[in-house]
């Protein structure tokens, strides 16, 4: 029969903050997870909230008061985001896993930072919108190309390297949606022209008028 040893207290302390596989927290909405602890990386793994908009992941979070480096997007990380119309890929990102955008319907903009990125697992962008644009750095446009090639996504989804815009590009933009009272004050809409319904969006044109 073993007896575990009980750690003095200095000594669980220690422990506690000793980074270790596996570690986690959030930062601006995506979560992160330790991947090696001797090497100091992380993957972006999820986000905190399901309906988020923007995924951004970052080049670098701190865990346990250490910088690691994020150097990948783990396998179905961001599927199912219904509402995310954009997605920033950080600069020291060496692999974006199988069905890491799978289903995001609305996502219209995938703008990889850095020149790092080896490896797009299948089906990573399946079901993303059919007008996306994925923007590489210049440097990377035709390796890029390739790692991204029959990854899911429609014919039409276009890589290009952010700098000039080509024939054929589609530009996404923000409309805000609203109307004037009688007196006049203008009052936003929270919804986007996917969300309003053609009766809402007769009233919005007249007014309210029939």
């Amino acid at each position: 029969m073993q007896i575990k040893k009980k750690l003095p207290a200095s000594e669980k302390l220690k422990d506690s903050m000793t980074l270790k596989n596996g570690d986690t927290v959030t930062e601006g909405g995506v979560q992160y997870r330790v991947t090696d602890a001797a090497a100091k990386t992380a993957e972006a793994y999820g986000t905190a909230k399901k309906n988020i908009k923007s995924i951004n992941v970052a080049a670098t979070v701190t865990i346990k008061g250490v910088t690691c480096k994020v150097t990948a997007v783990a396998d179905q990380a961001f599927a199912g985001q219904k509402k995310a119309t954009k997605a920033v890929i950080g600069a020291n990102v060496t692999k974006i896993g199988k069905k890491a955008f799978y289903g995001d319907s609305r996502l219209k903009s995938i703008t990889v930072k850095g020149k790092k990125l080896k490896m797009v697992g299948k089906q990573a962008l399946k079901g993303i919108n059919k007008h996306a644009v994925v923007r590489v750095p210049k440097a990377k446009k035709k390796a890029y190309k390739a790692l991204f090639k029959g990854k899911g996504q429609k014919k039409s989804v276009k890589v290009n390297d952010g700098k000039a815009l080509q024939k054929g590009d589609v530009i996404a933009a923000t409309v805000h949606l609203g109307v004037n009272d009688s007196a006049g004050n203008w009052t936003e809409i929270d919804k986007s022209d996917e969300e309003i319904s053609d009766s809402e969006a007769l009233e919005i044109i007249t007014g309210g008028a029939t």
